[in-house]
């Protein structure tokens, strides 16, 4: 067994700025992301009475949602407000006073339609190598804030922040063939 040690020069940790993000549709720039949450998976406990004894078990896995907040630039074709915007649309989503809007609503085929289902975030090396990535299968988007607020006093940049559900994350380093083993078969 080797013992890693942070005084030799080969070490070097994954660092938090290093990362990319991609949505898929090329309209949303993976360079305007300012901040991403990796995924988070929790296990459900069952538990088991046995007389005076209580058993634990592992139940289910669930993933929580990611949000991500990007900068929103001043040149409309970049602008993630408009391609969130059109992929809400894509995916099913009716104004309540068109004549079919009460019979479409968005689904997850509505978002894979929209080019916006399989999300990948990558974390990256100090030479721009790919260190692992993360696949959010069956992504689609909630709570989509396009701005905040406006106000004279501030000088801020505009934000866009919005949250991913998925149903499952597939993890991929660069030393697997495998994303996180195999997928599940449904």
């Amino acid at each position: 067994m080797s013992v890693v040690s942070w005084a030799k020069q080969t070490v070097d940790p994954k660092r938090k700025y290093r990362f990319r993000m991609y949505f898929g549709t090329e309209a949303l720039k993976y360079y305007y992301v300012k901040t991403a949450m990796l995924p988070k998976a929790n296990v459900s406990v069952v538990e088991h009475s046995y007389f005076d004894y209580n058993f634990k078990f592992p139940g289910r896995v669930t993933w929580d949602p990611i949000t991500v907040t990007m900068v929103a630039p001043a040149d409309p074709t970049e602008d993630p407000t408009n391609e969130l915007y059109k992929i809400l649309l894509r995916a099913g989503y009716r104004f309540p006073n068109l004549s079919t809007g009460e019979q479409l609503s968005l689904s997850k085929l509505g978002f894979k339609n929209a080019n916006f289902s399989n999300i990948k975030l990558q974390t990256v090396g100090a030479n721009g190598e790919q260190l692992d990535e993360w696949t959010l299968n069956n992504a689609f988007l909630t709570n989509i804030d396009f701005g905040g607020s406006l106000e004279y006093a501030s000088d801020d940049l505009i934000e866009v922040s919005f949250e991913i559900n998925f149903d499952w994350a597939t993890k991929t380093d660069s030393n697997s063939a495998t994303p996180g083993g195999t997928s599940p078969a449904f």
